[in-house]
Order: C-alpha cells, then sequence, then structure tokens
C-alpha cells in the first residue's frame, strides 16, 4: 500500500547528484479521507495524508552550498547535516484507479497557506 511514497519521495530530489541529499525517515502521522469519501469521477476519493521527512545533507558537497549557514550546522555520526519537513500528500484511496501520474509542489510556505499557488487548499476547502 505504501510502495509509491518512496518512488514520489524521489521525485523530489529529481535532478541532484546522488549524494546531494537523502530522505532518511518518512513518517506519515495522519490519514484522513477528502470531503467525506467523495467520488471523483472514475478516480473514487481521495485522502490527505500529514506527516515529516527527515532529511540529510553533505555540507562538503558543492551542490549544496546554497544552503545558508549549512558548514555551521550540527552533525551527525556520519558528518551529515539532518533537517526535518513538513511532508502534505493528496493521493487517491485506490491508486489503481488512478492514472500513475505523480505531480508536486515545492514551496517555503506552510501547505495550508492559502496564498500558496497549486497548494490545493481552495479546493479542499481547508
Amino acid at each position: 500500500m505504501r510502495s509509491w511514497l518512496p518512488w514520489v519521495l524521489g521525485l523530489s530530489l529529481t535532478g541532484s547528484s546522488p549524494a546531494d541529499a537523502e530522505v532518511v525517515r518518512v513518517e506519515v502521522d495522519s490519514r484522513n479521507t477528502v470531503l467525506a469519501g467523495k467520488e471523483f469521477g472514475r478516480y473514487g476519493p481521495y485522502e490527505l495524508l500529514h506527516g515529516h521527512l527527515e532529511l540529510a545533507f553533505d555540507p562538503a558537497n558543492p551542490m549544496n552550498d546554497a544552503i545558508v549557514d549549512l558548514s555551521l550546522a550540527p552533525r551527525n555520526d556520519a558528518g551529515w547535516v539532518e533537517a526535518r519537513a513538513d511532508l502534505v500528500v493528496l493521493k487517491l484511496v485506490d491508486p489503481a484507479r488512478g492514472r500513475r501520474v505523480a505531480t508536486g509542489d515545492c514551496s517555503p510556505a506552510a501547505p495550508t497557506d492559502p496564498d500558496v499557488p497549486n497548494s490545493g487548499i481552495r479546493l479542499l476547502g481547508l
């Protein structure tokens, strides 16, 4: 059931070399059916997952020089800097009914910020 999640998260690092950063851990804290299970045509109902990602960045990698003060951050035993990010996923309850296409949006704003384009918040009425 969760086999799609690593693939979707891998998309977030597309275009990076393998040593730039890595997802260390994914935690889903809540899983809720959207709009009381309303069917959306042939695709069916959606669910909204909230959680967080634990990430690690190599401060010695020049690709990470754009991260402000990364060299000053505390490091783990491997010498990498760890970070935590919010995770919000809107997905079909039954992925077999979908087109097997994932889209994503990355924004520094909170995922519930109504001014963030393409956040889906207005659509869901959240």
